[in-house]
């Protein structure tokens, strides 16, 4: 990847984190922050373990129908059931209002399971750079 090409993607994924967080805080107000991201991590499972037809089928659902974010809810809890994670009752279910899974699964409607790696890595390095950044301002109190 070239460096322009790593500068875009990390513009990308920075407004999409960005994004993210505006929906979880502006409509998810009563979920702490750590279930907020459980949230999301409910949602980025659903969408990449599901089968491809069950894709197709929540992606036909109008995005502004609140149709959608309740099959999303019923989808994640037959996947959750397929996969034993209701073991641990906070995961058996996605707890994010209609609107907001709704929202959420449409930012990440146009991301490939193959760049997720790709924005993983640019997380990775960005996290690295700020620590570093960090340890050099340590260095110099």
């Amino acid at each position: 990847m070239s460096r322009v090409e790593a500068e875009i993607s990390a513009k990308v994924v920075k407004s999409l984190i960005s994004r993210v967080s505006t929906i979880l805080r502006d409509g998810e107000s009563h979920l702490s922050i750590i279930e907020r991201f459980d949230e999301l991590s409910k949602i980025l499972f659903l969408r990449y373990a599901s089968e491809p037809s069950v894709i197709e089928t929540l992606e036909a659902i109008d995005p502004n129908s609140p149709d959608l974010g309740l099959a999303l809810k019923k989808q994640y809890a037959l996947l959750a059931k397929s996969e034993l994670v209701t073991n641990y009752e906070p995961y058996s279910r996605l707890n994010l209002t209609a609107q907001g899974s709704a929202q959420i699964w449409q930012l990440f409607a146009s991301i490939s399971v193959g760049e997720i790696g790709s924005i993983a890595g640019l997380a990775r390095l960005a996290a690295r750079r700020s620590h570093s950044h960090l340890q050099g301002v340590e260095r110099w109190r």
